[in-house]
């Protein structure tokens, strides 16, 4: 062996009739285990924060894109013009800052309204407030998927049918091109939404 792994700082328990594995640094979550979906195959171009965090927010790293509230806001639209599209809880200002909420070349209206910033506390904002039928979460265990290997696309797919879009027709065109939040060739996971 050429290098030692660091063992975990925390403590791990097992969580709701699914015997989720969460960390005690997480004890509100812990008790929603039975409301979200664990994912531990996920896979995407990299597992270096700086470019996975702006992959799983916007599905690109090197150029600004759109966000994925952005793309659900332009896809679905809102009933109420007088209350924001979507928010941000506490944004991270590094790792892709607010390129990762923003609109990018879909029109300002589509982009995310910031509540507060990480490290800042937020009254009455508790996981338990964000139930919904489908939760989905991630969690990136080693280098290597063995089996169940999810790629970011098609999370990003699987996470669009779930809001009743269709991920091949989300299409806005900018500068003669068209763009899409997830490429066209990825499929929707349904082994996660049942």
């Amino acid at each position: 062996m050429k290098g030692k792994l660091l063992a975990p700082l925390y403590d791990f328990a097992k969580y709701g009739g699914n015997g989720m594995w969460v960390s005690d640094t997480f004890p509100h979550l812990s008790q929603q285990t039975d409301h979200l979906c664990m994912l531990n195959g996920m896979t995407g171009p990299s597992s270096v924060h700086p470019i996975a965090i702006p992959m799983m927010h916007t599905g690109e790293f090197q150029f600004v894109r759109p966000s994925f509230g952005s793309w659900v806001l332009y896809g679905l639209g809102t009933d109420n013009q007088n209350l924001p599209g979507f928010i941000t809880i506490k944004p991270t200002r590094t790792f892709g800052g607010p390129a990762n909420y923003g609109s990018a070349f879909l029109p300002s209206t589509f982009q995310a309204t910031r509540l507060g910033w990480q490290g800042q506390p937020i009254k009455n904002a508790s996981i338990s407030n964000l139930k919904a039928n489908h939760g989905l979460t991630t969690e990136a265990l080693g280098y290597k998927t063995v089996e169940g290997e999810v790629h970011l696309y098609d999370l990003h797919a699987t996470m669009l049918h779930l809001l009743g879009l269709d991920h091949t027709k989300l299409v806005y065109r900018f500068s003669g091109r068209d763009f899409r939040l997830s490429y066209i060739h990825r499929n929707v996971i349904h082994d996660i939404s049942s």
